[in-house]
């Protein structure tokens, strides 16, 4: 696409559409526009330096009725981007997303894009998660009939459909069109209980390897759930089992899932397992991270903003049990996992404990949240004629949140994550692993309604004996409100990259060196 036509679609989308006559209708608008420059971050790489980026988003939701729509409109265009490349850095501008959905009585229609997911996800989840650029759902159509009080059926279909700029790189990343199709029951004809069953097929556009049949899977599963046993809790559980074919080879998967939850009083204790063996729900390749598209996540078990691990053939628990005091405004709780990865010779054990404390005071106008806890991994190593568990890799970590209100609209706002890690691989015997440092300092003043303004310190001493690379990182990072439709957010400085997690989705972030300014406008339009 051309400069000029994208100047073009980026005026259109930021003018605000004529107002909605009907009283019944429902328009809203919200146009989010993101410019950004970059120079270089000192992170031994120049292909992610010095150039200049802006990225629009629209979106367009209006609802009359039984009827709904859903437009998405994406555009892109990059300055100056280094040679090398200049292939993966795509100006473009195109429809991303276009849902209409129609209900007639206790009859649902979706046809277009949307989200999908089956049981607790451990058999599909399509879903958006923008913080580490993951954007999946499916291009089709979608039926379902529900019978209220007794049970309801859908079945779905298309093909996958990616958003086709990776965030986190700014990388253009074609859609894998990959095709699935399927369908689920849920009866809840008896009290306090729900039965559901499922199934999934899948057929990738692109094989890993070119051979004649494409890779392809099917998938059935079932749950059956208790919300309420009696005042003490709720029960889940869920079981799935997989004919998987990938590179000509075909392998048989299974899953299975339990969660209990247990309220006493101010006690509540979440308990969870999970058993996962050679169970995967692959797509196409991804060709930003040269990794196959997940199209499932089963629980990890592991903190939201953790290292997980792959989620394919694995089994072991959680616990975690929490006490609140002062009608709630006081919590104390603890967590402890245990897994073991890819049994066999190389097992892996991964055992993670970790408690903290939540506080909210002040009319819970203040707030402070607060955790540690260490994580280790061993894995099993055989010399000679002995196998054992070997240290692989080992992680303590500590975090605090305090929001204070100081006076009125006025609070301070101070938070900290720190990591310590100690990686065994590759350490020869008697020799000590080096330990490494990582986190984010913040520090700001807020003002409700009006915005925040933040200082950003992040520290990574990941390879320190470089002087080369960049080890400490400022920012400043400023949050405006600038009327009841306008919010205006802004980035200027160093922000460290590396791994980070959330949500069950781990990607690797580029460092950060330069400016992003982001207008966000949103519009009522009539309802």
């Amino acid at each position: 696409m051309r400069y000029s036509q994208f100047v073009l679609i980026a005026a259109l989308m930021l003018s605000a559409p004529p107002q909605a006559s009907a009283k019944d209708t429902m328009v809203r608008a919200t146009n989010t526009l993101t410019t950004g420059f970059r120079i270089d971050n000192e992170n031994d790489s120049e292909t992610d330096d010095d150039y200049r980026s802006f990225l629009n988003r629209l979106n367009l939701v209006a609802s009359e009725g039984g009827l709904s729509t859903n437009l998405r409109v994406d555009a892109m265009y990059f300055d100056n981007v280094h040679p090398d490349v200049e292939d993966a850095f795509a100006d473009d501008g195109r429809i991303e997303r276009a849902t209409v959905g129609y209900q007639l009585g206790k009859w649902k229609l979706k046809v277009g894009d949307f989200y999908q997911q089956l049981g607790r996800g451990i058999a599909l989840m399509l879903r958006k998660v923008d913080e580490v650029g993951l954007d999946l759902a499916l291009r089709g159509g979608q039926l379902e009939y529900i019978e209220r009080r007794k049970f309801k059926a859908g079945l779905f279909g298309g093909r996958t459909n990616t958003s086709n700029i990776d965030s986190v790189k700014q990388h253009f990343l074609a859609d894998p069109e990959d095709i699935l199709g399927g369908g689920w029951f849920i009866y809840s004809g008896v009290s306090n209980l729900k039965l559901g069953i499922h199934g999934l097929y899948r057929l990738n556009e692109t094989p890993i390897l070119a051979t004649e049949d494409n890779d392809h899977g099917i998938t059935a599963g079932g749950f059956a759930e208790m919300p309420s046993l009696g005042d003490f809790g709720s029960l889940y559980i869920e079981g799935n089992v997989q004919q998987n074919t990938l590179v000509e080879k075909t392998e048989t998967g299974l899953a299975g899932y339990l969660a209990l939850d247990l309220f006493f009083g101010d006690l509540s204790i979440v308990a969870e397992g999970i058993y996962l063996d050679e169970f995967r729900q692959r797509g196409s390749q991804n060709q930003v991270e040269n990794i196959s598209f997940r199209y499932n996540q089963p629980s990890t078990m592991d903190r939201i903003d953790q290292e997980n691990s792959l989620g394919e053939n694995e089994f072991g628990g959680r616990v975690r049990a929490e006490y609140a005091f002062q009608d709630g405004d006081l919590l104390f709780y603890v967590n402890g996992m245990h897994k073991r990865v890819d049994p066999g010779d190389s097992e892996v054990h991964q055992t993670h404990l970790y408690g903290g404390a939540e506080f909210n005071y002040d009319g819970a106008s203040s707030r402070f949240q607060g955790s540690g806890g260490v994580r280790e991994e061993t894995q099993k190593k055989t010399v000679g004629e002995t196998t054992e568990q070997k240290p692989k890799k080992d992680l303590t970590h500590f975090d605090f949140d305090l929001l204070h209100r100081v006076s009125g609209p006025w609070a301070i706002h101070l938070a900290n994550s720190t990591e310590f890690r100690t990686k065994h691989d590759g350490v020869d015997e008697g020799e000590e692993a080096e330990l490494v440092t990582r986190g984010s300092v913040f520090a700001g003043i807020e003002v409700a309604g009006l915005g925040s303004l933040t200082y950003e310190y992040g520290f990574d001493d990941t390879q320190a004996s470089r002087d080369d690379l960049r080890h400490h990182f400022h920012a400043g990072i400023l949050n405006w409100y600038t009327s009841k439709t306008i919010q205006v957010r802004a980035t200027a400085g160093t922000q460290r990259g590396g791994l980070k997690c959330i949500a069950g989705v781990c990607r690797i972030f580029p460092s950060f060196a330069g400016g992003l300014i982001e207008l966000i406008g949103k519009y009522d339009l009539g309802g």
